[in-house]
């Protein structure tokens, strides 16, 4: 059970990582980390595609939002 908890939370912490859209992090730095890390491919994957995906989502929402705002302007 412990080792479930752990593995978890690397996952958690490797998806925020690649999920903040910020200089320096993404899917590359992500699959960087995870092969220093040692980690197996089927597990890195998923984990780098959702939080790509999920970055992707959060700077559409962004721009939409800068779009809204400008076009109040």
């Amino acid at each position: 059970m412990g080792r479930r908890c752990a593995r978890q939370g690397i996952w958690q912490k490797r998806f925020l990582f690649v999920a903040i859209p910020l200089p320096g992090t993404g899917a590359w730095t992500g699959a960087a980390i995870a092969a220093l890390m040692k980690m197996r491919l089927k597990d890195s994957v998923p984990v780098i595609v959702s939080g790509v995906m999920c970055a992707g989502l959060i700077m559409l929402g962004l721009s939409k939002l800068v779009e809204l705002f400008v076009n109040l302007i």
